[in-house]
């Protein structure tokens, strides 16, 4: 009995030549409890200190299972992990390569992630660990010949994202809300036009707007947002902590008053509060939790946010053209994560292995049914058109941001792609 759902995947067998190599004739004929036992036993290798498991004992636990069909076999004591390998295609292009000579087309999918951000692991890290992008992708009409490359390149934060995106290297983005409105326009400096977005779901939402704030050492004297005037706080640029900090200052008439500066690469593992690189940092969930259960760092008193903080699927605007039932089969990979995540009582144990952070921290940050902790953010695909817009009218009005007001929201949001998967589903 193991905490987790357990599935076993068996080769379909054709007669004598269908057996796979070193697998014994017992083994072969036995059903799928006696295989998995004998994988156990085969690859674990434990000789020593073994009890008999009798026919009775594993028919009280698998009435079903007939007293021919289970042979005695020794267990042992001591509990076997067994742990899954998903592999993913990759490839190095971001484009379709040309048709082969049989016809047949080879599309990549490159997809931009943030595992470290934990609101965002239902669009990226369970997708891709438990293969749902894979099981929904097309396989009838033009694409019934079709072999597909996916690529997953994670980042810890949106900028670098929001860059591939724009640069043909990516072809879906996850985003928190600045970036996010970043990728739909195009920078002063850019040497040549920009790739087109569309916004076409929401991941993760917080009503509340807490999903940001700003984190000070224990040791600092700053305890309130107006100490701030002619302090440096260091924060991702381009990314949703960028975004906050930028509108809370303004609104406080502080903005010209406090250093922004830009944090390049962060390591929280390594941030402490004698390397000065600022007198604060302003960061988006979950850095500033981990920061506090490390006991440094603490949360500057004060309303930091007014506005509800989101993150969303950012696609190129020509890969969802040429490929709209791809990009329907990802939010349908998206949907069946985020099922998953709320549904599985051994989610949150599974994410918290895979993003390697603590299952508290993945609780507070994302909202986990099975848990008692609060969390910051809850799972939601459903656009907020006026969440956006509210955006787009506090930030256009900051110097250097004025760029957003030009985005037409009508055309860029997309919500009939996440309308398609959600009646499919």
């Amino acid at each position: 009995p193991l905490d987790l759902q357990l599935f076993m995947l068996q080769p379909k067998q054709k007669g004598k030549k269908g057996t796979p190599k070193g697998t014994t004739k017992a083994a072969t004929n036995a059903d799928p409890l006696q295989q998995l036992i004998h994988l156990v036993y085969e690859r674990t290798g434990y000789p020593a200190k073994q009890t008999p498991l009798t026919t009775t004992a594993l028919r009280k636990t698998s009435p079903e299972v007939s007293p021919e069909a289970c042979p005695v076999q020794p267990m042992p004591l001591i509990p076997v992990y067994l742990q899954s390998h998903l592999q993913s295609c990759s490839a190095s292009a971001s484009r379709p390569t040309p048709q082969r000579a049989d016809g047949s087309e080879t599309v990549t999918i490159t997809i931009g992630t943030q595992n470290k951000t934990i609101q965002t692991v239902t669009a990226g890290v369970i997708i891709q660990q438990l293969g749902l992008l894979e099981h929904f992708l097309p396989r009838q009409g033009r694409y019934n010949t079709t072999e597909y490359k996916i690529q997953w390149r994670d980042f810890t934060s949106g900028a670098p994202i929001v860059s591939g995106l724009q640069s043909d290297q990516l072809d879906i983005g996850i985003l928190g809300d600045y970036p996010l409105l970043l990728s739909g326009v195009s920078p002063a400096d850019a040497p040549s036009p920009v790739a087109k977005t569309r916004l076409v779901s929401f991941v993760a939402s917080n009503p509340d707007g807490a999903g940001n704030t700003v984190i000070v050492p224990n040791c600092s004297s700053l305890t309130s947002l107006d100490d701030l005037r002619s302090r440096v706080i260091a924060v991702p640029f381009a990314s949703a902590a960028h975004g906050m900090i930028m509108r809370t200052l303004a609104r406080a008439d502080l903005l010209p008053e406090v250093t922004l500066t830009s944090i390049e690469n962060l390591n929280i593992h390594r941030l402490t509060p004698r390397n000065n690189q600022a007198d604060g940092y302003a960061y988006f969930a979950p850095l500033h939790d981990i920061a506090s259960h490390k006991g440094q760092f603490r949360r500057l008193e004060g309303d930091m946010e007014q506005l509800p903080t989101f993150h969303g699927i950012v696609v190129r605007e020509d890969f969802a053209e040429a490929h709209p039932e791809i990009v329907v089969a990802y939010l349908k990979a998206l949907i069946a994560a985020q099922y998953w995540y709320e549904t599985t009582p051994s989610a949150l144990l599974l994410v918290s292995n895979w993003v390697n952070l603590a299952p508290d921290i993945v609780a507070k940050t994302l909202a986990y049914q099975h848990s008692d902790a609060t969390g910051l953010f809850f799972p939601d695909t459903t656009i907020r058109t006026d969440w956006v817009e509210e955006h787009v009218r506090q930030l256009s009005t900051i110097s250097g941001n004025e760029a957003l007001g030009d985005i037409n929201l009508s055309t860029w949001i997309q919500p009939e792609l996440l309308g398609a998967a959600l009646a499919s589903m």
